[in-house]
């Protein structure tokens, strides 16, 4: 049996640590509602470690499973809460392990923190889908 794998990794950098440690009891609160996104288990977020206190979140995925839906509503909703401004995104990986047709990709979104708007977004199997049909399109195009 094939297990397939989504998987990022992202840092976001917030105003101060009690907005990093908000975060945290957000993410809490949100794991424990059962009317939000299920995946909210699918990623795990820590505060990066540095010298003194950190307002840097460290975002990643939890075991090769994660939902992107998930973290980009976690991010949205923290934003919406703490008037984060600017833009923030990551690219992540979509791989299978096992060969298998089709099974691998990956994409990237960025996220505008300040109205929650997704500014641009592309998926590798769509983009490389896409060109592939105009390439051939073209080549029997007179």
């Amino acid at each position: 049996m094939a297990c397939h794998f989504t998987q990022f990794s992202s840092s976001l950098v917030l105003n101060s640590e009690a907005e990093a440690s908000y975060a945290l009891t957000l993410l809490d609160a949100l794991r424990d509602d059962e009317t939000t996104c299920t995946g909210m288990h699918s990623f795990d977020v820590s505060v990066l470690e540095a010298e003194d206190a950190s307002n840097v979140l460290w975002l990643r995925d939890a075991y090769g499973d994660a939902d992107i839906e998930a973290v980009i509503a976690f991010v949205r909703r923290l934003a919406e809460e703490i008037g984060c401004t600017g833009y923030w995104g990551f690219a992540y990986s979509e791989s299978c392990s096992k060969p298998r047709l089709n099974e691998f990709g990956g994409g990237a979104f960025i996220l505008n923190l300040e109205t929650g708007r997704l500014e641009d977004r592309v998926s590798t199997v769509d983009w490389f889908e896409t060109t592939m049909r105009e390439i051939n399109f073209r080549q029997r195009s007179p």
